[in-house]
């Protein structure tokens, strides 16, 4: 009977999930419109066919308030998911957009102007 072997000290044994946060300003203060979720809706659509086809993680959800939405995504290298989705949400009509990227549990993040 085989017995499981603890790792060896210091191995990499699961690879930390990194994150990317991307940022739309839709202008406005309140709720964006309905017509505004549709494009987003539309993006989202885009970018979860983008990382799939890359293999580079995975839409995680969204959030909407005060004239902007921020989009969710994980994987397991944060430059290659941006990679994957940037051109994307740089044609997306808005007056800002930023990317902030999280490399895992050591809270180091960068932020990118999109």
């Amino acid at each position: 009977m085989l017995e499981d072997q603890p790792a060896a000290e210091g191995a990499v044994t699961e690879q930390a999930e990194q994150a990317v946060r991307i940022g739309i300003d839709l202008g406005g203060r309140g709720m964006p419109t309905r017509e505004q979720v549709a494009a987003v809706r539309r993006l989202e659509r885009a970018i979860e066919a983008a990382v799939a086809l890359d293999e580079t993680g995975e839409l995680d959800g969204d959030e909407f308030g005060a004239g902007q939405v921020t989009l969710h995504l994980h994987g397991p290298d944060a430059d290659r998911l941006l990679g994957s989705v940037e051109q994307l949400v740089r044609r997306f009509p808005a007056a800002d957009r930023y990317a902030d990227l999280g490399y895992g549990d050591d809270e180091e993040e960068r932020r990118v102007q999109l």
